[in-house]
C-alpha cells in the first residue's frame, strides 16, 4: 500500500512503476483473473471496475515518476507513451465497435431472409434458422460461423435443450444467448440426446443420423430401414435399433437400388 501511495505521489522509480506495474503485473493478474471469472461469473463488472482504477492509477503514477530515471530522455518517452496509449485504446474501441456493428447489421439482414424463407416454406423459423444460418452468413460474404442442429431436429428437440442452457446459464449468471454460442458443441450434442430420446422406431431420425444425407432424406429410405428391421426381429436380435445401426451400408445399398429401379 505504501508503494501505491508513493507511486501516486511521484516518489517511485520510473522502471519500477512502467515495467513491473505496467507489464509485468497485468500480465499475471490477468492470468488469474481469468481463471475467477470463469469460476464466478459475477465477478466479472467488479473485477472491471477495479481494473479500470488500476489503469487510471498507472497512468498518472507514469506520468509523476517519469523524470526519477538517470537520463530525462527516457521520462519524456514515458510521458509520449502515456498521451499515445489512451488515444490507442480509444481507436481500438471504435474499430471493434464499428465491426461488431457490422458483424449485427449482416445477423439481422440474415435473420430476417431466413424468417421470409422459413415463412414461405411453412416450416418453424428458429429450427430453418439453425439449419441454414451459416449458407446466409457465407452468402452475405461474412467469415462469421454458428452453430447448426443436426439434419432431421425438431422445434421440440431444439427448445428442450434451449430451456436446459437457458437454466444452466441463470445459475452462472450468464446471458443465455451468449452461453448457447460459447457452449455450441454442447448444445449441439444435446439436441443429438434429445432425438435419440424420442426414437421409438427404427426408421427415426436416431437411426437416419448416420446415414448420408443424399441417402437419409431419399424418400426409400424408411422403407429399407423397416425391412432391415423385419429381417432383425424375425431372426431374434435383442436389440434392433442398434442392428439397424451397425447395417446400414446394407441400408445404403438398398436405397440405390430403390433409386433406380422402374
Amino acid at each position: 500500500m505504501g508503494f501505491i501511495k508513493r507511486a501516486w505521489r511521484g516518489e517511485a522509480k520510473l522502471w519500477v512503476v512502467f515495467w513491473l506495474w505496467g507489464f509485468l503485473f497485468p500480465l499475471l493478474a490477468s492470468l488469474l483473473l481469468t481463471f475467477v471469472i470463469a469460476a464466478v461469473p459475477a465477478l466479472t463488472i467488479p473485477i472491471g471496475v477495479l481494473w479500470l482504477v488500476y489503469v487510471v492509477w498507472w497512468i498518472v503514477a507514469v506520468w509523476k515518476c517519469s523524470f526519477n530515471v538517470g537520463a530525462r530522455f527516457w521520462g519524456y518517452l514515458a510521458r509520449i507513451y502515456m498521451c499515445a496509449a489512451p488515444v490507442l485504446i480509444v481507436v481500438g474501441i471504435l474499430v471493434g465497435a464499428f465491426s461488431m456493428a457490422g458483424k449485427i447489421i449482416t445477423i439481422e439482414k440474415c435473420r430476417e431472409q431466413m424468417n421470409a424463407e422459413a415463412d414461405a416454406q411453412g416450416i418453424d423459423r428458429k429450427t430453418y434458422a439453425h439449419q441454414h444460418a451459416n449458407e446466409c452468413l457465407k452468402a452475405q460474404g461474412s467469415d462469421m460461423r454458428l452453430n447448426r442442429v443436426p439434419e432431421g431436429a425438431s422445434p421440440e428437440h431444439i427448445k428442450a435443450c434451449e430451456a436446459i442452457f437457458e437454466k444452466e446459464a441463470v445459475s452462472r449468471n450468464q446471458n443465455p444467448g451468449a452461453f448457447r454460442a460459447l457452449h455450441g458443441d454442447e448444445f449441439q450434442k444435446c439436441v443429438y440426446d434429445q432425438m435419440r430420446a424420442a426414437a421409438d422406431t427404427p426408421s427415426s431420425p436416431l437411426i437416419r443420423i448416420s446415414l448420408p444425407p443424399e441417402i437419409a432424406q431419399n424418400p426409400a429410405a424408411p422403407a429399407c430401414i423397416d425391412q432391415l428391421k423385419a429381417h432383425a426381429e424375425k431372426n431374434g436380435v435383442a436389440d434392433v435399433k442398434a442392428y439397424v445401426t451397425q447395417n446400414n451400408e446394407w441400408v445404403i445399398q438398398c436405397v440405390k437400388q430403390a433409386k433406380v429401379q422402374p
